[in-house]
């Protein structure tokens, strides 16, 4: 691959990093070595070069980005000194949000990736959003957990070569439209362009609540929270959940709409016809392109919906009963939607072939009502092969993962509220989140992010 054009979502993502709106996405894992082995250079970089060689997508850089057609070239080699970081940080919160703020010099023979490493053992691969998306950040912590312990069993020199020379004949998973049908029918086409020119008074968006208006300026300033859940606990939430023909995503979503509920209610921030918030949950389109959970890509593309605000259990509702009525239908019906939207979602991307001017229609929220109240993400489990031999004996690996977390830039234009998820192999759950400075008030989130905390405790110990 000397050069390859990207697709409609690469070059969507392209787009948004070179005017500032999402510098950058990042998936931290911390390992753990079996007789508290240290990560050390050598053996990282051992590791990192099999990684590398397997995935095309951490050995290109982009040219031409501000052009109409940017091109991915492929990098002679990757120098790791560069791009991977020893780090003597430890609030990992701030790290992930300095991370995710910076973006990437396309201007050099720099790769769209980076590492910055913890003394205890934390990986936080950071990457454009332009070679990968949430699952592709899992693929690349497998792909180096595997490659570590293959290369503790081939036992590593003391020093390893930082270059990492790249073959000719690196390759790129296909774009999205290559692999499944994106086309838009003209019904469709002409129910979105009359979404452009429509009045507000006249969508729903006029009776929805979705925080502060979105600034002149795009600006990255947010507020970062992590919450973690040991595997027991979230089992035991998943199984709930399932119990009541849920996901825990459809949990989080509802829960996220009862709290803000509450939070608008008690504060008297509902004015006039507010009726409900805006929410987006992206979606993996990898089941419909065959792409193995192994590579990396950006198959992905998002549903958005209106969720009703929940008077009923709001008022003058005591903060240590949030599961006492637990609208669980309502996250029924969000299951059940989202299953049946899996397979009409990947054709919204299909608009983007009309646009012709996509930096001008990013601009477009900049000075006016923000569109979308939440976003929730969740990237799923890693999971792991669990390392069974052909005779049926579980062989014992030196390196493990725990603690994870999955965060991505928070622009002002975007969502008020994000709430990032990914499971570790264990089962455990990490969750990020994160708010606009300018969307809500810094008490509101902090509020959000306590009740969160309570609501799933009181699950728990129900």
């Amino acid at each position: 691959m000397i050069g390859s054009f990207p697709g409609l979502l690469e070059r969507w993502y392209i787009t948004r990093h070179y005017l500032g709106i999402c510098p950058s996405v990042a998936i931290s894992a911390q390992y753990i070595g079996k007789d508290g082995e240290r990560l050390d250079k050598a053996t990282l970089f051992s590791a990192l070069k099999q990684v590398i060689l397997r995935h095309g997508a951490l050995s290109v850089r982009i040219s031409g980005e501000t052009s109409e057609k940017p091109l991915y070239i492929r990098l002679s080699n990757v120098n790791l000194d560069d791009i991977v970081e020893f780090s003597d940080a430890h609030d990992l919160s701030e790290a992930l949000d300095v991370q995710v703020r910076r973006g990437f010099d396309t201007t050099t023979d720099s790769p769209l990736w980076r590492l910055q490493v913890f003394r205890d053992g934390t990986v936080i691969f950071v990457f454009h959003h332009a070679i990968c998306d949430g699952q592709s950040g899992l693929a690349f912590h497998r792909a180096l957990l595997k490659a570590l312990n293959d290369t503790q069993a081939d036992h590593p020199a003391a020093t390893e070569p930082s270059v990492v020379s790249i073959p000719d004949n690196t390759t790129l998973v296909e774009p999205l439209e290559h692999l499944t049908d994106l086309s838009v029918s003209i019904l469709s086409f002409c129910c979105a362009l009359l979404q452009l020119f429509v009045p507000e008074s006249w969508t729903a968006d006029r009776s929805t609540w979705t925080g502060n208006p979105v600034p002149a300026v795009e600006k990255l300033d947010a507020q970062v929270r992590l919450l973690s859940y040991s595997h027991v606990d979230a089992a035991r939430v998943i199984d709930i959940c399932r119990a009541n023909k849920s996901t825990i995503t459809s949990y989080i979503h509802t829960l996220s709409t009862l709290i803000i509920s509450h939070l608008l209610n008690a504060g008297q921030i509902i004015e006039g016809a507010t009726d409900s918030i805006s929410t987006t949950i992206p979606i993996s389109s990898r089941h419909l392109t065959n792409t193995s959970a192994d590579e990396m890509c950006v198959h992905i593309s998002v549903l958005h919906q209106y969720a009703p605000l929940i008077p009923s259990l709001i008022a003058d509702k005591p903060v240590s009963q949030w599961m006492a009525q637990f609208p669980w239908d309502t996250a029924t019906n969000l299951t059940t939607n989202l299953r049946q939207e899996r397979m009409q979602v990947p054709k919204r991307v299909g608009f983007l072939k009309y646009l012709n001017d996509i930096g001008a229609f990013m601009r477009r929220p900049l000075g006016k009502k923000r569109k979308d109240t939440l976003e929730i993400s969740n990237v799923g489990r890693l999971m792991l092969d669990d390392g069974t031999s052909v005779d049926g004996i579980r062989k014992p690996h030196p390196w493990s993962i725990e603690h994870m977390y999955f965060i991505q830039a928070h622009p002002a234009s975007t969502a008020a509220v994000h709430i990032n998820m990914v499971g570790t192999p264990s089962g455990g759950l990490g969750f990020t989140i994160t708010w606009g400075q300018d969307a809500i008030e810094d008490a509101f989130g902090d509020a959000f992010v306590d009740m969160l905390k309570e609501a799933m405790d009181e699950l728990l110990d129900n």
